[in-house]
């Protein structure tokens, strides 16, 4: 659930930055900066990304935990195991962030 918690402080700071910089900056009205968030920002967008945050952590925590369960020998073992997950953790995430965005994508245009 960390994941879920920084993603949401992410998007928090973003929306906090993009503020700052429109309104206090660039002197855009306030009222201008939240109707074209609004426009191109839904409701449901902090949804999907914490939902995405989550499978992505319970994917990279699975994986991590599976490969430092099943290691055997010693140091040089743990190292090779490190890398296949990390290397497998970055590849899962890709292919499920594309599918994860094209099923969210598809439920927005219902």
């Amino acid at each position: 659930f960390a994941c879920v918690i920084v993603n949401m402080i992410s998007l928090m700071c973003g929306i906090l930055g993009g503020y700052i910089v429109a309104v206090l900056m660039k002197g855009q009205s306030t009222g201008v900066y939240w109707d074209n968030l609004f426009i191109f920002a839904s409701w449901f967008d902090p949804l999907f990304c914490s939902i995405k945050a989550l499978l992505y952590g319970l994917v990279i925590a699975s994986l991590s935990s599976y490969y430092g369960y099943n290691v055997q020998g010693g140091a040089r073992e743990v190292g090779i195991a490190v890398n296949r997950s990390v290397v497998n953790s970055i590849l899962v995430f890709i292919f499920l962030n594309y599918f994860l965005t094209t099923l969210f994508f598809n439920l927005v245009q219902l």
